[in-house]
């Protein structure tokens, strides 16, 4: 994956991430939302970590687990 590629993901993941925390977390009070939002940021985080490292079997497994914990967010709180 060419870097610049890497840094666009990169901070549109990291965009999304804050997005959900400021937008929903106010709005929810459920005591899954913190859970949920901690695994999406630390899966942002691991991403972040990897696209920096440019290692290329780290990032795309990092990215392939960016999926997971958003899906729940969604799945869970729309």
């Amino acid at each position: 994956m060419p870097s610049s590629r890497i840094h666009t993901s990169r901070t549109a993941v990291n965009h999304a991430s804050k997005r959900l925390n400021r937008v929903l977390h106010g709005r929810l009070n459920s005591p899954g939302f913190d859970v949920a939002l901690k695994a999406l940021e630390d899966s942002v985080t691991a991403f972040q970590n990897a696209a920096r490292s440019g290692e290329k079997a780290t990032i795309d497994a990092t990215r392939k687990g960016l999926r997971p914990p958003y899906s729940r967010m969604f799945l869970r709180f729309g």
